[in-house]
């Protein structure tokens, strides 16, 4: 398999579609030698099309309220300190620019509502100095004023505001106790109000998004051991739980355009990303169609078919519609030289750890008899990999190696609880012992064999590839490649 092929492959990262559903953007990377914004038409009937232009990456922000144009920002040279512009959807390429063309600061979120662009900064207005906490800004388009209406004392971490579909309200997070946690705080645009409505506890975090009324917030809020999904109303200050249940584990909830009696539930079980939909009156759950990759909602459209994005090992990430038929919106095989029989399925492998704890893992096999067996570990830890293409681990199945991608304890994807067993040895505990009986359990089904086995990956991968190499005998790894694990 050609490797700069698999390198080249695409990603696509923050993906929306339009309030009125007719459109989606996305910010691509791997299309052009830098990241740019694209678009496409959610009928199908054109092919994407590249809105952003220049030669600096360039990333999406959100839709403007019409759904006739897209905020995006962009950088100079790799340097992250954003301008937002503005780019009209019939007009692409040209970039009407927002905010300071030489910021001195770091910008967080970008959304417009007539006059008023709404963002974060870490930038005193009134001195123009650069500021350790980010404020939430009002930015009037018209005349230039640019006034803070809310100003953290503390630095908040990476968190977008978000504002409320009527305009006058914005939500975002403080970091105002524990590092760990985050409280949801309420801001109006005029100034008048900056509160906290929704503190989790002590190093515990709670998220929130407007519903389409903007009266209520959907939020999100983890306890010790779970995360509930609940309805916070601003007239009231109420907050009613519509999911307590120890047993979900839930990463992500977002009230999809095109419906406002629905809000797409993201879990994940046994490191495959699940979708449900929540009736928000009622709180009953329903499927959504059964695709065999992984399928993330992004909108229902005026026909009553889903836009969303989806992939697995054998299929990049792109923008398709199911319904009566599945159909690719980004057409990103159109642009690959890889055909999905280039590219090799993951099969779901599991075994029992030292303590009996169930691991699972995801196994490439060779196509022909395998010459070897690379483990390659994910970083983190508190990380997991999905059913997914991964083009390094593409590369050596290709090459005739047998590899097994193991989702050690301490991974997310599983449960709290399966999470934080990391915890209780520290590094370099019963997580590596789940590498090492990884391992075995391939030779025992005859996958694997001694004295063939390799162990590499980044960071926390880099980490465990350094321990199997000093702590596993030599007939079970003969090798082993840590990529920055010290």
């Amino acid at each position: 398999m050609n490797l700069d092929a698999l390198i080249d492959l695409p990603e696509m990262w923050r993906a929306e579609v339009s309030p009125d559903t007719h459109w989606a953007a996305w910010t691509w990377a791997g299309m052009d030698s830098t990241i740019q914004v694209y678009a496409v038409l959610t009928d199908g009937s054109q092919p994407p099309v590249r809105l952003s232009s220049g030669e600096q990456n360039t990333y999406l922000r959100s839709f403007t309220p019409d759904s006739k144009g897209v905020i995006v920002a962009q950088d100079t040279g790799g340097d992250e300190r954003v301008r937002l512009f503005r780019i009209a959807l019939d007009q692409p390429g040209n970039m009407e620019l927002l905010t300071d063309p030489e910021p001195n600061y770091f910008i967080l979120g970008g959304e417009i509502h007539g006059d008023n662009l709404i963002y974060g900064a870490n930038v005193d207005g009134a001195t123009g100095e650069e500021i350790e906490p980010t404020w939430i800004y009002r930015h009037n388009l018209q005349t230039g004023e640019r006034i803070p209406i809310a100003k953290p004392e503390r630095s908040g971490g990476n968190f977008t505001p978000h504002l409320s579909p009527n305009g006058q309200y914005v939500l975002y997070a403080r970091k105002n106790d524990h590092p760990a946690g985050s409280q949801l705080w309420l801001a109006a645009v005029d100034g008048s109000t900056d509160a906290e409505i929704l503190d989790a506890g002590e190093g515990l975090k709670a998220f929130g998004e407007w519903l389409p009324d903007s009266e209520r917030v959907l939020v999100l809020v983890e306890t010790p051991t779970h995360f509930r999904v609940g309805i916070y109303s601003l007239a009231d200050r109420s907050l009613h739980y519509l999911i307590d249940d120890t047993q979900r584990n839930i990463e992500d909830i977002h009230i999809p355009p095109g419906t406002s009696e629905y809000a797409v539930l993201v879990e994940t079980q046994w490191a495959r990303t699940v979708c449900t939909l929540l009736h928000l009156e009622s709180g009953q759950l329903s499927s959504l169609p059964a695709l065999s990759g992984t399928f993330k909602p992004l909108a229902l459209d005026k026909n009553g078919e889903w836009i969303g994005v989806y992939y697995n090992s054998t299929y990049p990430i792109e923008i398709v519609r199911t319904g009566e038929a599945f159909v690719s919106l980004s057409r990103v095989w159109d642009r690959l030289a890889l055909t999905a029989a280039d590219l090799i399925p993951a099969d779901d492998y599991r075994w029992h750890s030292v303590d009996n704890m169930e691991i699972q893992g995801w196994l490439f096999r060779a196509r022909d008899e395998a010459v070897g067996t690379v483990v390659w570990v994910h970083g983190g830890p508190t990380w997991h990999i999905e059913d997914e293409i991964i083009a390094e681990v593409q590369y050596y199945a290709a090459s005739g190696l047998n590899v097994l991608v193991p989702n050690y304890r301490g991974s997310t994807g599983f449960s709290r609880s399966y999470c934080d067993a990391i915890k209780v040895d520290g590094w370099g505990g019963r997580e590596q012992d789940d590498i090492r009986t990884g391992i075995e359990q391939m030779i025992a089904d005859g996958i694997a064999q001694k004295g063939k086995v390799g162990v590499t990956g980044l960071s926390y991968g880099g980490y465990s590839s350094w321990h199997a190499i000093t702590h596993i005998s030599p007939d079970l790894v003969a090798a082993a490649v840590p990529v920055c694990g010290m």
